[in-house]
């Protein structure tokens, strides 16, 4: 069962840490990986990412299910990374392809940089409620409100989304599984077959999401929503200081991986 977007209750130090916090270290660290070009570097943040997966207390299991799934698209990614990608050291050419020491590299680069922002999407997602998650988007965006930007309209706008999620995908579950039985072939490999049952897969899903949407928009106006801003919702805490130190601690860290 793929855990993956899904919230589990627990009481770990990554669970009781500020959804605004939190937020601001995940975004840290997604920096950190994309800045990171180092051997050293990549070591720092692999021990940062095998602490923050002990401190959150899940079973490897649970923590590798964004990716369980996805190999093939590693595959990919290395693969075209290495014979497309331009380099000096050149270790094996024919026509247009080449294979260079700087396309492994850049190849073997790119994989560390998704595994690690999956894997870290995932320990957030698993240890944030959805409600924590908009509040502390909302209240990190809110000095953007200033300039006469809609914070509260995008704030909401997103925390619609993210609950037709888990609907759309139970929904096209549903879809697949009926449409398999009338006969769809979703296994077949050749091309112009896989086209024609994802057609019969897609084209409803994106019928029942409009339709879902418009339901939605008729419900909230019949019990009067008319404006984001003024709408009531729970109030949560502020970041802490020891909050706040171990912000700066990841901030401090991230300068050093620059220069490493």
């Amino acid at each position: 069962m793929p855990f993956t977007g899904k919230y589990i209750y627990g009481n770990s130090l990554i669970h009781q840490f500020n959804a605004q916090g939190k937020i601001i270290v995940f975004m840290i660290l997604i920096f950190s990986t994309v800045f990171t070009n180092s051997f050293i570097g990549y070591i720092l943040l692999f021990t940062i990412l095998g602490m923050i997966i002990i401190l959150s207390k899940f079973h490897l299991r649970v923590i590798f299910s964004s990716i369980r799934h996805i190999w093939k698209f590693f595959i990919v990614i290395f693969i075209l990374n290495v014979l497309f990608f331009n380099g000096d050291t050149i270790l094996f050419q024919w026509k247009f392809i080449q294979l260079t020491k700087e396309g492994i590299h850049h190849g073997i680069t790119i994989i560390f940089n998704v595994f690690i922002i999956l894997i870290l999407g995932n320990i957030f997602t698993l240890t944030t409620e959805l409600t924590e998650i908009i509040n502390g988007l909302e209240a990190l965006l809110m000095p953007l409100s200033h300039f006469k930007l809609p914070i509260e309209q995008a704030v909401l706008i997103l925390t619609i989304s993210f609950q037709f999620i888990p609907t759309l995908l139970q929904e096209s579950d549903t879809i697949r599984k009926a449409q398999t039985a009338r006969g769809a072939d979703f296994e077949n490999n050749h091309l112009h077959k896989k086209i024609m049952a994802a057609g019969a897969l897609f084209i409803p899903v994106f019928i029942a999401a409009f339709k879902r949407a418009d339901d939605l928009s008729i419900a909230m106006e019949a019990r009067g929503f008319r404006d984001a801003k003024h709408r009531t919702k729970k109030r949560y805490s502020k970041i802490s200081i020891s909050e706040w130190i171990t912000i700066i601690i990841f901030l401090l860290l991230f300068i050093i991986q620059i220069y490493i």
